[in-house]
């Protein structure tokens, strides 16, 4: 087993994992790559690092990333369809004490926009050129035009969004922040919000073990792996917005409630503080 430090993002899909994964493997002692997805129900992609059962071990698959970089890190990333809490049982199992485990979170309705209008991740120039990445390669492979493209929905006038059918997707969300909250046990454990990681990028790349310089963070800031799609106007889109919205407050705030608790209780313990979800 390598004695480098490593670390996991873990969030729901469409949280930005990948913009701040590659933001990390971006410093000059970090090195990414990688997807983990928990027993997916399809046929994964190159770059999934597939967690079958309980016996899995992440750190060891971390240390097969191809670099003499310090530290070593990924994402795992849970899927918004259909499950049930027990089918998470083991998980915790597979990611070791030592692994540091940042959990990503956003906003339950930006989530849904973001997964139903913009499925597509946009890269700038400067991701293109690690050719050691299975993440990066086979993001460009598998469809390179639609990783620099903002996908058009190709809709011709609103839609409207059955509450019974959104319901159990922000069900799932809350149950995937569930597992990940379940991970607050351990001494290196983060909450950060996706409103959050530009403003706390050095705070993050502390907590990973990082000693890169404000100069470095500042770069990477103004230029970073990903293009962030323009801002959408959801009322244009979905003609009962407003109630969409309404239903999933009342998810963020069971999550909010969680974390609340999950605070006081690191802090009983006198672990690492965690840092509060953002809005």
């Amino acid at each position: 087993m390598s004695d480098k430090t490593k670390f996991l993002i873990v969030c729901n899909m469409k949280s930005g994992s990948t913009w701040l994964e590659l933001m990390l493997g971006s410093l000059r002692d970090v090195a990414v790559d990688y997807e983990f997805k928990w027993r997916p129900e399809y046929a994964p992609s190159p770059e999934h690092m597939v967690i079958p059962d309980r016996n899995f071990r992440c750190g060891q698959a971390l240390s097969t990333i191809q670099s003499d970089k310090p530290i070593l890190g990924s994402k795992l990333v849970f899927d918004i369809y259909d499950t049930t809490e027990v089918e998470y049982e083991g998980l915790t199992d597979t990611i070791e004490s030592d692994i540091r485990v940042i959990h990503l979170t956003r906003n339950y309705i930006e989530l849904y926009l973001s997964a139903t209008y913009h499925p597509g991740i946009k890269l700038n120039e400067c991701a293109k050129h690690d050719s050691q990445s299975v993440l990066l390669r086979s993001m460009l492979e598998k469809n390179p035009n639609v990783d620099r493209i903002n996908l058009e929905t190709k809709l011709s006038g609103q839609v409207f969004v059955v509450p019974e059918s959104f319901a159990p997707v922000l069900h799932v969300m809350l149950m995937n922040d569930l597992a990940a909250m379940r991970l607050s046990q351990r001494k290196h454990y983060m909450v950060v919000d996706y409103t959050q990681v530009r403003e706390k990028f050095a705070d993050i790349a502390s907590f990973v073990g990082s000693r890169a310089t404000q100069a470095e963070f500042d770069a990477i800031l103004a230029n970073p792996p990903t293009v962030k799609n323009p801002k959408m106007a959801p009322h244009q889109l979905i003609q009962n917005y407003d109630q969409l919205v309404d239903l999933a407050n009342m998810y963020e705030e069971q999550k909010k409630q969680f974390l609340a608790r999950l605070l006081e209780l690191r802090k009983i313990h006198r672990l690492d503080p965690v840092t509060p979800s953002g809005p």
